[in-house]
């Protein structure tokens, strides 16, 4: 809980720091853990086990940001929602992030969504690749301005990414 009443937003970073690019959502989250309001876990590439921490509350919304191939250039980021998801999974993590957000579902959170960041390479050892760490870095300042603004607006925020359904590259250096 915070001042202001329970944790309405929760967001949950979610990559390997050892695979490049697949580190991208760990990293979002890292960067953004002290937003005030916000319940920020750095779930690495183990979701499941964090889903007390991501359930708990129940929060209104939880924001599952992870880096997902979905064919757009490396750095491109959108919104999914998990049914556009294969059941198998378009990460590269044990669970799939379909069933994760079920699971969430299921325990009463409001809504799910996942931010997918276009990978360039999630070979172990890579680093991570220029593009990708730009798109953190736009992600980043653009969340914390619309997470500041509480659950409605991020809500928001969302559904029109969701609306509009194309991939936002970030811009280049």
């Amino acid at each position: 809980m915070c001042a202001e009443g329970p944790i309405q937003v929760v967001l949950a970073g979610i990559g390997n720091p050892l695979r490049g690019d697949d580190e991208a959502g760990s990293l979002l989250a890292r960067r953004l853990a002290r937003m005030p309001g916000v319940r920020v876990v750095d779930c690495e590439e183990v979701p499941e086990n964090y889903l007390d921490q991501l359930r708990s509350g129940p929060p209104r919304v939880v924001i599952l940001c992870d880096a997902v191939d979905f064919g757009a250039p490396p750095g491109s980021w959108r919104w999914f929602s998990p049914e556009e998801l294969s059941g198998t999974g378009v990460s590269t993590h044990r669970v799939s992030l379909r069933l994760l957000a079920s699971c969430l579902r299921q325990a009463g959170v409001g809504s799910v969504r996942v931010l997918g960041i276009q990978p360039r390479r999630t070979d172990p050892g890579a680093a991570m690749a220029p593009e990708v760490e730009r798109a953190v870095c736009e992600l980043q300042h653009q969340l914390k301005a619309v997470l500041s603004r509480g659950a409605e607006a991020t809500e928001a925020f969302i559904s029109e990414g969701l609306a509009r359904g194309d991939a936002r590259e970030s811009e280049p250096a």
